[in-house]
């Protein structure tokens, strides 16, 4: 009778343990860094789980950008994010960005280009020993305003 409970209690056990094994997996790789040539980078920072895996990679990475739009300081993704030397040269580029990226580049000079909904801006920023923060903001639209006032 106590071989059979505690049969029981290790089936359980291990059954608990592999259904939580994907879920623990999944955890590890939210966010996944990846290569573009040379420049490593992480994106994105949705929910909590995502913010979290950004947060813990963060100090891998020299420059992070942040996304938003001015309503109520929401991020966004979807933004066109092109990084450039000083002689214009393209040296990353990502197609949807957002709503954080972090970036690791060599030290120098970059012009750091980021579109959104068709409206572009651009910073210029210098990579040293310490990383650099860039937080691109735009405006919201006129209807945007209007579905938060009607939430």
């Amino acid at each position: 009778m106590e071989l059979a409970r505690a049969c029981k209690a290790a089936l359980l056990a291990l059954g608990l343990f592999f259904a939580a094994l994907p879920w623990a997996q999944a955890q590890e790789f939210v966010i996944k860094v990846q290569t573009v040539g040379d420049v490593k980078y992480a994106n994105g920072g949705f929910g909590m789980e995502e913010r979290e895996a950004m947060r813990a990679l963060a100090g891998q990475f020299n420059l992070h950008l942040m996304f938003s739009v001015d309503l109520r300081s929401a991020f966004v993704a979807g933004v066109a994010l092109t990084v450039a030397d000083p002689k214009g040269g393209t040296v990353f580029e990502l197609a949807d960005a957002g709503p954080w990226t972090h970036v690791q580049l060599p030290p120098g000079r970059y012009r750091v280009s980021a579109t959104y909904k068709g409206v572009s801006q651009a910073r210029t920023v210098s990579l040293g020993a310490r990383p650099s923060i860039l937080h691109f903001q735009w405006k919201a639209a006129p209807e945007e305003v209007g579905e938060a006032d009607a939430r």
